[in-house]
């Protein structure tokens, strides 16, 4: 096994198996927020392994960077915004990221602090490692001004990704019916 290229610096001591692919899941407080690292999704290669167990995706949070108290001390405003957003692709180890394309969205802060910081991430993504979207789930259906005392995210991550498999047959099939 071989470290994470100096583009994804992971927690001490997680390292990339040859033929994974990396997401850096990134977030913000507002508009004006800075984006910062929450965390890192490793997605192992279809090619990699055979065993189901070892195809599972992994979401490696980043605790120092997920601002909770911040997020907390702002977020009981129900006008700010909290944004999540990931590379437009999923990156090989050695791979050059391409900082300037990333698929985003945009919930309300309350609505996660209303939810215990209790959330699923799911990531979209097509068969050749682009991500085509990204969705958001939390327990809060609307913001009451609740406080939580929750100390950390929360968060299951998955990783849904199209396949388009296409069946050819022979015309006579289709002309005889």
């Amino acid at each position: 096994s071989s470290g994470i290229n100096a583009e994804w610096p992971l927690r001490p001591g997680v390292v990339s198996q040859h033929g994974e692919f990396i997401l850096g899941v990134e977030h913000k407080f507002g508009v004006d927020g800075e984006w910062i690292r929450r965390a890192n999704v490793i997605l192992p290669s279809i090619k990699q392994s055979s065993l189901p167990a070892h195809n599972i995706p992994q979401f490696i949070p980043i605790s120092a960077n997920e601002r909770v108290e911040d997020l907390k001390s702002i977020g009981d405003k129900n006008d700010t915004l909290y944004y999540i957003r990931v590379p437009h692709k999923a990156v090989e180890e050695g791979e050059k990221l391409d900082t300037n394309s990333y698929v985003g969205l945009v919930v309300r802060a309350c609505s996660l602090i209303e939810s215990d910081l209790t959330h699923s991430l799911n990531i979209h993504m097509d068969s050749t490692g682009y991500v085509t979207g990204l969705s958001l789930y939390s327990t809060a259906e609307e913001c009451t001004g609740r406080i939580t005392t929750a100390t950390s995210f929360n968060t299951e991550c998955s990783v849904s990704i199209y396949i388009l498999h296409i069946i050819l047959y022979p015309a006579h099939i289709f002309l005889n019916h």
